[in-house]
């Protein structure tokens, strides 16, 4: 701070006094002083849009407006910048197809992640810096369900990745191949890859242990996901203060998602409000942050306030049609928050909405298992038997399919 602080009194034009606020706003971050930060962006965003437009100043801009949750004004920003740079094919012009794919899927624009994404794959054909474009187009297959392209283009960025030497790069690619394994429901074999990946001990293991920590959820090995999660919390810490606070508010909220399955909104709450402070803001993660603290106010008995934001959640759905993510994990805790309220209509609704949306086997199970408990309560007894045979029919041994196989077994005596 002291550094930007001096650069600033040395005579400079608006482009570079951007890039110091800029600069400035993650090293306060960084020091925890999160309004100053978003001071410093607010300013560093009106020099920016002061230059005549340039590749540079709207680069700048946009960075500035991403910084500030902006995503769909630097999306129109860096589509700009890609009209205007020349030559194709640099490392700046592929730079700016992965941050448009990158801003495309913070607003859930999913169509236009894989564009970005594929486009930029096809503007470098020597494949020199397409690393984090395979890393989109594997997210917007991903999202799509087809779960072959998105291993092949985890896999091509793998490649790649040891062809340069660049083992850190290797390593997360490894650990979202484990991550896509999982979402498939294929958890042993998702376990031994993030684990051959954490081994490798360079590099970003986060990703790794985060899968880990999942893999063990699904199990219903709830006090080794705690641990898993703590582990993923404690790795080594990204550069950017702005990028590593997500990614704790992100791990929180999985800590406090095991908490509410196990009843324990207290032990919930100190992990949610670290979660709140990291992604309040962001257009995605925020909305999911807010539906679990739905979820713990109903777990914690406040039957009417978790009612009255359910109905206001469930109206705000239709906003995140396309983004099939967001929408299975809030669907996901407005369900439990149905069935705590007893609101067996509304929760059958959510259930069906769910399973509607999900594309993966992992999460199915348990919308079906889910389904079934609520069927019986609404006196549904054969439909609710059908809904456990379908979760126990993928053939996926999860804490929610060995849930249904009992149930079945109780049904039949």
């Amino acid at each position: 701070m002291e550094e930007f602080r001096r650069l600033l009194t040395w005579p400079t034009d608006k482009h570079a006094e951007a890039d110091i606020r800029r600069r400035m706003a993650d090293a306060l971050e960084g020091l925890g002083a999160f309004d100053e930060a978003d001071q410093e962006r607010a300013a560093a965003l009106i020099c920016a849009v002061a230059q005549p437009a340039s590749v540079t100043s709207l680069l700048t801009q946009a960075s500035q407006m991403k910084a500030a949750g902006q995503y769909a004004d630097a999306l129109g920003a860096y589509e700009m910048a890609l009209n205007t740079i020349y030559p194709k094919g640099s490392e700046l012009h592929i730079t700016i197809y992965a941050s448009l794919a990158i801003a495309a899927y913070a607003l859930g624009r999913l169509e236009e992640v894989l564009r970005w994404a594929l486009e930029g794959i096809a503007a470098d054909p020597a494949q020199r810096y397409s690393l984090s474009l395979h890393t989109m187009a594997s997210a917007g297959y991903r999202d799509r369900g087809d779960w072959g392209r998105a291993e092949h283009h985890v896999m091509q960025k793998h490649d790649q990745a040891l062809a340069q030497g660049r083992t850190a790069q290797a390593v997360r690619a490894l650990g979202s191949l484990a991550g896509l394994k999982r979402e498939q429901g294929k958890i042993d074999e998702a376990f031994e890859i993030a684990e051959r990946a954490e081994r490798m001990g360079c590099g970003d293991i986060r990703v790794a242990r985060l899968v880990k920590a999942n893999c063990y959820l699904n199990r219903g090995q709830f006090a080794e996901a705690l641990r898993g999660f703590e582990a993923a919390s404690a790795s080594p810490a990204s550069w950017k203060p702005s990028v590593e606070r997500r990614m704790q508010a992100i791990i929180s909220t999985a800590e406090a998602t095991v908490y509410l399955m196990l009843d324990c909104p207290v032990d919930a709450d100190a992990h949610l409000q670290i979660a709140a402070a990291g992604m309040g803001s962001h257009p995605k993660l925020g909305v999911w942050v807010r539906a679990t603290c739905v979820w713990r106010d109903a777990v914690a008995g406040d039957l009417i306030g978790a009612r009255r934001q359910l109905d206001e959640f469930e109206e705000a759905l239709t906003q995140l049609r396309g983004d099939r993510q967001t929408l299975t994990r809030v669907t996901s805790c407005l369900g439990r928050v149905a069935m705590r309220i007893e609101d067996w209509d509304q929760s059958e609704r959510l259930w069906q909405y769910f399973l509607a949306t999900t594309i993966t086997p992992v999460e199915a199970v348990t919308g079906e298992y889910f389904l079934a408990e609520t069927l019986i309560q609404l006196d549904r007894s054969e439909e609710s038997r059908i809904a456990y045979e379908r979760a126990a029919a993928f053939g996926i041994d999860t804490y929610y399919a060995r849930l249904a196989r009992e149930k079945l077994q109780t049904l039949d005596l």
